[in-house]
């Protein structure tokens, strides 16, 4: 990875973030460090050297945006997650709404089949009555 392609304004957007939603101090900062790799976005890392333990580890994008501690998903992968969940429910939806029209269908042909008083009526009430 070329130098040039680091946000080097990256630290400091995301020092500011961490200091909003810590209040800690910018003094409280310890060091920054990014990743690279092939097969994975880059990010940064930032350490403070103050406050309690669950306020000393974030993580960032490669522009310093999106601070949230590890293992936290990104703001990317909860609006996938959302969109996946929202899909998930319209598909349930829908196949209750299938399953309910099946059922009412073969309600109807089994009491039209009932009610039939030869072989052409029942397969009158088999064809008017198809699921």
């Amino acid at each position: 990875m070329h130098t040039e392609s680091i946000n080097a304004e990256a630290p400091q957007r995301m020092l500011k973030a961490v200091v909003a939603k810590t209040g800690l101090t910018s003094a409280a900062f310890d060091y920054a460090a990014t990743s690279f790799s092939e097969n994975s976005k880059t990010t940064w890392y930032m350490a403070m050297k103050r406050g309690p333990a669950r306020v000393r580890q974030w993580v960032a994008e490669a522009d310093g945006s999106d601070v949230r501690r590890p293992g936290e998903p990104s703001t990317a992968d909860k609006k996938a997650r959302a969109e996946t969940e929202r899909k998930n429910a319209a598909f349930q939806r829908d196949l209750r709404r299938r399953l309910r029209h099946t059922q009412a269908v073969i309600k109807r042909r089994t009491r039209c089949m009932s009610k039939a008083t030869d072989a052409a009526g029942v397969s009158r009430c088999i064809e008017k009555y198809q699921p």
